[in-house]
């Protein structure tokens, strides 16, 4: 019988241990080579904001308005201690639907966090009409329109005269009397030293938008870079829902 040469079998052995350890090191290389991440910095691209954030002062209906989405029922006013994020099914009339995420932020000053302003496709901002307080209420605006995410984003707000049923008071008057004291608010801030409205959400931006102010007065329609509407509603009894509801399609 044929029997094979010890130095051809060492030699077979050592021919596919070369070819094993070259196929490794194409492997290994081509692995190298193409990262997973295309991005030259090696982090994901920032996600795009996909929620409609329910923002505005103490007790004017945020809550209470993420109740009536969810349950189609009223439920009075309290004061929210926690960020309250649900996926809700908003309904029209013409029987379409769509699922959106909301997120309700409290609107107590020491629980209010403006971290959500980043997550907003759309805004929903709600006004007490019936316990007006302009300056209180200005305050928080200014949080939304000078934050560089709504501002960077363009994103739209809705501005809702809240308890409308119970207060004879127009949008247009609340409209009119936030861009007075917005305009005070302005000036007042503009004379402030920069390092005292500087901080590490809305420097760029506000710096941009306190420049505006010298060079004319105050307007929701000249000043601000987003879409800002404002409409008169009562959640208690379902005043103008339908148009909220609208509005959301429009923008989601």
């Amino acid at each position: 019988t044929n029997t094979m040469s010890p130095y051809l079998i060492i030699g077979s052995i050592l021919l596919g241990l070369a070819l094993i350890f070259l196929l490794f090191s194409r492997s290994s290389s081509s692995t190298s080579l193409q990262p997973s991440n295309p991005s030259k910095s090696g982090k994901s691209p920032p996600k795009k904001p996909t929620s409609i954030v329910l923002y505005g002062q103490q007790s004017s209906g945020k809550t209470s308005l993420l109740t009536k989405f969810l349950t189609n029922e009223f439920l009075p006013c309290y004061t929210s201690q926690f960020v309250n994020e649900v996926v809700v099914e908003v309904e029209l009339d013409s029987d379409q639907k769509k699922s959106v995420s909301m997120i309700d932020v409290p609107g107590a000053k020491v629980v209010r966090d403006t971290s959500q302003l980043a997550r907003a496709k759309a805004l929903l901002f709600l006004v007490d009409a019936f316990n007006f307080q302009v300056d209180t209420v200005a305050l928080v605006l200014y949080e939304v329109l000078a934050n560089r995410s709504i501002i960077e984003n363009k994103v739209p707000v809705l501005m809702l005269c809240n308890k409308a049923d119970i207060m004879l008071t127009t949008k247009s008057y609340l409209k009119k009397k936030l861009e007075k004291e917005m305009q005070r608010l302005w000036m007042a801030r503009r004379n402030e030293t920069m390092d005292s409205i500087v901080d590490n959400d809305t420097d760029e931006a506000q710096q941009t938008l306190l420049l505006k102010s010298v060079d004319h007065v105050f307007s929701f329609d000249e000043t601000c870079q987003n879409e800002i509407e404002f409409m008169e509603v009562s959640v208690k009894e379902g005043k103008n829902m339908n148009k909220v509801k609208n509005w959301i399609f429009e923008r989601m």
